[in-house]
């Protein structure tokens, strides 16, 4: 190996390590995690579900769902955070 070569794997370690990849990829993670969690019922409702700073800020359609997920807020963040399998979500918020 020359000076300039690195093992693949080191060179991909760097690559997803970099922050706007890894907020990219807990993005995506938070948004799966949130459908399958919580099954088709509720991702019917859900228009949007967004993550950044430990916060997932999740646009539903139906009133009397934000609300009933709202009183369960500390269980969602315990699903959410399981599923992810470190905790990075620190709250939940409807709109």
């Amino acid at each position: 190996m020359s000076r300039n070569e690195e093992p693949l794997k080191d060179v991909l370690k760097q690559f997803t390590n970099s922050r706007k990849i890894k907020n990219q990829f807990t993005q995506v993670m938070v948004e799966e995690v949130w459908n399958e969690q919580l099954g088709p019922a509720i991702k019917k409702y859900t228009e949007k579900v967004r993550f950044r700073s430990g916060i997932v800020t999740v646009t539903l359609t139906s009133a009397p769902l934000r609300q009933e997920l709202s009183y369960g807020k500390e269980k969602l963040i315990q699903i959410l955070n399981d599923g992810l399998g470190e905790p990075l979500v620190k709250d939940v918020k409807f709109y």
